[in-house]
């Protein structure tokens, strides 16, 4: 027997055998032999990752190489296997394409040395593609600028996406001051949990419902004051007229959601011009005519910021003329020989400069008399002995009439 690692492949060796009785040697006999090739032995091989994802690359790494008892030179021969199928992939490949893994396939790989002339026993390695978890998403606070009383909404603005294809899911927290509240699971935060000065964020979480992505997290808004709402008016009295203008109020206090007090600011525009020609609640007598149209605008502010415009409107109607002041004379008139006079010692004044008529009603003992009405005398002849006369005038501008003014009584004298 020859001991190990002395034949060489490709040597030529002759065995010869005398046999001998102790005392002479028989014929002896000779047997030449060729020494063969020895084939490699098998491979260890790995596959990485050993936990591979939908869209992984797999590659194949030897662990433990094959050795060849003749000192050969080895090259490694691969056999891929998905599902159980050989790929015709050659023989020459190490590596799959990320394209081709899907989540639950299962690959194989046989591997086995060549020393060129004969192929070693294969060694295999399975793995199976995981479930991948969803990428990362991009999320940001809307509205990115609030006010007091704003809902926030925590908005993907880019979602995640899944290498499996699967429906995802977001989970949804927040932060206030830098501080987690346990509000906004849904992505939204109430209006009323909002206020000045306080700073947000909020982070989102994708899932497929067996594996979650990396947190996704905004940046920080500040919330602003809130402007107050707009007022409630309304402009008294119904019809205003020259003598009676436009006064324009506010008839529900205004609550701001800062709680900041609030003034309002007044402005009153003609027509449809856009200059403020008053900035008080009340326009002045004298500063408006029969037929504008005068639109009041008022605002509410609490110091830092003002609501909208509430507006009103409202026409200038027809002002009655102020009644005369009236007079009868004479005061103590003589039965038969004076006759009446009904003076008008202060004219009627029209607001809206329209000309003015009188309309003149006289009483007898308070009965009223079939006279023109625009007599201003009673001839003496209707003057009888203690009878009680009187005079009402009204005015008149076409349009309406003043309030009656009523003279003194006289009382006839014999």
């Amino acid at each position: 027997e020859l001991p190990p690692r002395t034949a060489r492949r490709g040597e030529r060796w002759v065995v010869r055998v005398i046999p001998s009785d102790g005392i002479a040697d028989g014929p002896e006999v000779r047997a030449p032999f060729t020494v063969d090739n020895t084939p490699p032995t098998a491979p260890a091989p790995a596959i990485a990752p050993a936990t591979p994802t939908t869209g992984d690359a797999l590659e194949v790494r030897v662990e433990t190489p094959a050795t060849d008892a003749d000192g050969d030179r080895l090259e490694y021969r691969y056999r891929w296997l998905r599902d159980g199928v050989a790929l015709d992939v050659g023989a020459a490949t190490t590596r799959i394409d990320p394209k081709l893994t899907r989540r639950g396939q299962r690959w194989r790989v046989e591997v086995s040395a060549f020393d060129g002339t004969a192929e070693g026993p294969a060694a295999a390695a399975e793995v199976v593609v995981d479930n991948s978890a969803p990428g990362a998403a991009e999320v940001a606070v809307r509205p990115d600028r609030p006010r007091t009383g704003d809902a926030l909404r925590c908005q993907v603005t880019r979602p995640a996406t899944d290498a499996d294809g699967d429906a995802i899911e977001y989970r949804f927290g927040w932060q206030r001051d830098g501080a987690p509240v346990a509000v906004g699971a849904d992505g939204v935060v109430a209006g009323p949990l909002v206020c000045a000065g306080q700073s947000w964020s909020c982070a989102a979480e994708a899932s497929d419902g067996d594996r979650c992505g990396p947190v996704a997290r905004s940046g920080a808004v500040s919330v602003d004051n809130a402007p107050p709402p707009a007022p409630r008016i309304a402009i008294a009295p119904a019809e205003p007229t020259a003598s009676e203008p436009p006064v324009c109020a506010v008839v529900s206090e205004v609550l701001d959601p800062d709680r900041d007090p609030v003034q309002y600011r007044f402005e009153w525009l003609r027509g449809k011009g856009k200059q403020v020609l008053a900035s008080q609640p009340g326009l002045a007598v004298g500063a408006v005519k029969r037929g504008e149209i005068w639109t009041c605008r008022v605002r509410a502010s609490d110091g830092q910021h003002s609501s909208e415009a509430a507006t009103a409107q409202t026409k200038i109607v027809n002002a009655p003329p102020q009644p005369p002041r009236v007079k009868l004379t004479p005061e103590r008139p003589r039965a038969l020989r004076d006759g009446l006079r009904c003076e008008v010692v202060a004219p009627a004044i029209d607001p809206d400069g329209d000309p003015v008529r009188y309309r003149v009603i006289w009483t007898k003992d308070g009965v009223e008399q079939e006279f023109s009405d625009q007599s201003l005398e009673v001839a003496a002849r209707h003057v009888n002995e203690k009878s009680i006369w009187q005079c009402t005038v009204q005015a008149s501008d076409g349009r309406a009439a003043s309030v009656s003014a009523r003279s003194n009584s006289a009382l006839v004298q014999p």
